[in-house]
Parts: structure tokens; C-alpha cells; sequence
């Protein structure tokens, strides 16, 4: 999982269950994005595109 300025750029799926809950207490939270969210959830690869503009964001 990767960050940059608060926006999701890359996520990698995998067995852990530790990435769900951060996921679930940030957007609980109002610090993590419903697009940000459903991705980590989900728990499938995700990198978002150079010209993709729409991120989605945690906010610090």
C-alpha cells in the first residue's frame, strides 16, 4: 500500500487482515475516502494511472 499526499497510488492484495482494519477505523474516522476504502476492502491490486486525476485520498 501506497501514499502519496494523502492519495492511495498503489495497493497490492494479500492475506493479511491488519490492511482491512485500517481501512474500516480511517473511514469510520472521516480520514479515508470512500474510493480509498472500498479498494483496501475489497483487498484487489489497485495502482492508479499517471492520468488518472480522480484519486482517491486519506486525509492527514
Amino acid at each position: 500500500m501506497s501514499f502519496q499526499n494523502g492519495e492511495l497510488l498503489k495497493y497490492h492484495s494479500n492475506e493479511l487482515i491488519y490492511p482491512q482494519n485500517f481501512a474500516k477505523y480511517g473511514f469510520n474516522n472521516g480520514r479515508l475516502e470512500q474510493g480509498t476504502y472500498d479498494v483496501i476492502v475489497k483487498n484487489k491490486n489497485f495502482h492508479k494511472s499517471e492520468s488518472d486525476q480522480s484519486g482517491t485520498k486519506f486525509k492527514i
